[in-house]
């Protein structure tokens, strides 16, 4: 049996049907239109929930959207306000709040740079807070943003760089922004995850690091992830149920490893993580600053 790797709730659902012919135990699910977009919220409620799904209990949100390489500057738009209203509800900013940016991956790498090239885009203010005792108003947020790099890259776990941030200037929240796996490549320009668990780095990808949750961290975590890539395995299963290329599960048998371990990601990827990047940094800005206006966030981040 090929193990498909997936990191989003979506899809462990809709695989949970296809093997068990039912719905999966212990969870809560509502779908609801927003004009051309579909966003799906599935509340994973105990244990058997969590062992049909493979993830922690919590709420698991999914934005799905037309290809955003297709978008026009309005649809995104329409997309980032989306993203903001559904983070608002998990984030719960208050007037005094703190929050705390991780842009997770490795920027070297197109399909890993989602998360340092979103979080190069957020607005930033805790050094107004600190330097200027500025509060202008009570209007900004106090935001930090972190970059902590791969551990290939810096030689320590990036969960170990996070906790040590995250002691020294104590948010009250944090929102760490990953590339995700999928199992259907057509994930990869159209979905937008979100979800109070926090995130497992690498879960996907067969590169399982410490989760970064409320129960390394101490605070509330929420996760905002893009599926960037998929496995071959994916590809080739989604075939294999077309019945395409039937003799192919033989071969699978004999190369496994190869299969598994081999990930795939779009020629254009490069301008989905741009036009991704957009999209959720418009929307984080506007959740996490949410008494400024767009044109105000606008002059800001001139």
């Amino acid at each position: 049996m090929i193990k498909i790797r997936t990191d989003l709730a979506l899809e462990n659902r809709q695989m949970y049907k296809e093997n068990q012919g039912g719905e999966a135990p212990g969870i809560l699910m509502k779908q609801r239109q927003h004009g051309g977009m579909r966003v799906t919220e599935i509340h994973v409620m105990d244990q058997r929930g969590s062992q049909a799904l493979e993830k922690p209990p919590g709420r698991y949100i999914t934005i799905e959207m037309p290809p955003v390489n297709e978008m026009g500057g309005a649809m995104k738009q329409a997309c980032a306000d989306l993203l903001a209203r559904q983070l608002g509800k998990l984030l719960e900013v208050g007037k005094d709040s703190k929050i705390l940016i991780i842009g997770l991956g490795n920027h070297n790498i197109t399909p890993d740079a989602l998360g340092p090239k979103t979080a190069g885009r957020i607005l930033v203010t805790r050094h107004r807070f600190l330097l200027l005792d500025q509060k202008e108003n009570g209007k900004l947020t106090n935001v930090s943003v972190i970059t902590p790099g791969v551990m290939g890259n810096t030689g320590i776990e990036s969960l170990d760089l996070i906790k040590g941030v995250t002691r020294q200037i104590g948010p009250d929240a944090v929102i760490a922004i990953d590339a995700l796996a999928a199992r259907s490549m057509d994930r990869i320009t159209t979905t937008i995850q979100l979800c109070d668990t926090g995130i497992s780095p690498g879960a996907g990808v067969g590169n399982l690091r410490r989760g970064i949750n409320r129960e390394t961290l101490g605070v509330k975590v929420i996760g905002i992830g893009v599926p960037t890539v998929i496995s071959a395995a994916s590809i080739v299963e989604d075939y294999m149920g077309e019945g395409v290329f039937p003799d192919f599960e033989e071969l699978l048998r004999q190369e496994r490893e190869v299969s598994e371990d081999m990930i795939v990601t779009p020629g254009n990827i490069d301008a989905v993580i741009d036009a991704f990047s957009v999209i959720l940094s418009r929307g984080i800005n506007q959740a996490i600053h949410p008494q400024l206006t767009k044109e105000e966030l606008e002059e800001y981040l001139s």
